[in-house]
C-alpha cells in the first residue's frame, strides 16, 4: 500500500481575491476592468436613454379664466317671486332692488319701508304709461293695521284726490306703477281708516309720549311694524332737527278720535332714533 506524502513546494500559490469594493490604487484601472463601485458610479453619472417626460401643457390660468367667464355669464336668479323694492331696505343684505308687490307678484319676503320714502312717487299706469298723478296720503286700517288705500293727487299742493288699493301696486322703483287707470275709478270710503300722522300719543293713564311723524311698514303687506314719534307730529320738520323714537305697533291699545292710546309700560319700550341737543341747533 502506497501512501502520499504532502508536496513541500506546491507548484502555484492562489492569488487571494481582490474586494470587490475597494480599489488600493484609484487612479488605476484593475486589470479585470473597472470597479463595481465605479461601474455604479458611471452607471448613475451616464445619461438616461429613455427621455425625460415632457412639462405638461395644462395652463392653470387658462382654466380660471374660463371659470370666471362661465361665472359672469349666469344670469342671477331671485330665489323668491316677485320683483325687489324701491327705496325699501332689505333686512336681509341691505340691497335696493325694484319692488314688485300685488296680487300678480306679491313676494312673501320681508321688506320694510318708511311712510315718507313713498310720498310724492309718481303713479303710472302700465297699460298707458300714463301719469295718475303723486302719492299724496297712505291711509291705515286701524283694526288690523294694514296700509289699505293709497291716495294721489294731480300734484302735491293741490287738486282733487283719487284713490286706489293698496294691493293695486304692482311695482315701486322710482315711480309707483299700477296695472291700468282702472284702479282710481272705485269710490272708496275712509271709515275705520287713519292718516295717523300728527296723532298724539299718551299711555293709558294719559301719559304724553309724543307726536306721530312717519311709521314704518312692509312692502309686501302693507302691515304696520312701528309708529315714528317725535314732539311735533310735522313731516315737514326734517328728523335731523328733532329728537324721534320708534314705538311698536303691538304696543297699541286703541285709537280714539286723533289718540292713539298704548300700553302704560310702552314707555319703557321706546327706541331712540335720532337725538339733538341744544347746542345742534347754534
Amino acid at each position: 500500500m502506497r501512501s502520499c506524502a504532502p508536496l513541500l513546494n506546491p507548484p502555484f500559490k492562489p492569488a487571494p481575491a481582490p474586494h470587490p469594493n475597494l480599489n488600493p490604487n484609484p487612479n488605476a484601472a484593475s486589470a479585470h476592468g473597472p470597479t463595481l463601485l465605479r461601474c455604479a458610479l458611471v452607471a448613475r453619472a451616464a445619461p438616461r436613454d429613455d427621455p425625460l417626460p415632457a412639462p405638461s401643457s395644462f395652463d392653470f390660468l387658462a382654466l380660471k379664466r374660463e371659470l370666471e367667464e362661465q361665472e359672469e355669464a349666469v344670469i342671477p336668479v331671485d330665489a323668491t317671486e316677485g320683483g325687489g323694492d324701491d327705496e325699501v331696505v332689505n333686512e336681509e343684505d341691505g340691497e335696493r332692488v325694484p319692488k314688485r308687490i300685488g296680487s300678480s307678484g306679491r313676494r312673501t319676503g320681508r321688506q320694510m319701508a318708511r311712510r315718507s320714502g313713498l310720498l310724492a312717487k309718481q303713479v303710472i299706469s302700465v297699460s298707458s304709461a300714463r301719469s295718475l298723478g303723486f302719492v299724496s296720503q297712505l291711509w291705515v286700517d286701524a283694526s288690523s293695521w294694514v296700509v289699505a288705500l293709497v291716495e294721489v293727487r294731480p300734484s302735491l299742493l293741490s287738486g282733487d284726490a283719487d284713490k286706489f288699493l293698496f294691493d293695486d301696486i304692482y311695482q315701486i322703483g322710482d315711480v309707483v306703477l299700477v296695472q291700468d287707470e282702472s284702479v282710481v275709478e272705485n269710490e272708496f270710503k275712509l271709515v275705520g281708516l287713519h292718516g295717523l300722522v300728527g296723532y298724539n300719543v299718551v299711555t293709558s293713564r294719559r301719559r304724553n309720549v309724543g307726536k306721530v311723524r312717519g311709521f314704518t311698514f312692509n312692502i309686501n303687506s302693507g302691515v304696520l311694524e312701528s309708529l315714528e314719534l317725535d314732539s311735533f307730529g310735522l313731516t315737514i320738520v326734517p328728523a335731523s332737527l328733532v329728537s324721534t323714537y320708534c314705538l311698536f305697533v303691538e304696543d297699541v291699545l286703541d285709537i280714539v278720535s286723533d289718540t292713539i292710546v298704548v300700553h302704560e309700560d310702552a314707555i319703557s319700550r321706546v327706541q331712540r332714533l335720532t337725538q339733538v341737543s341744544i347746542t345742534d341747533c347754534f
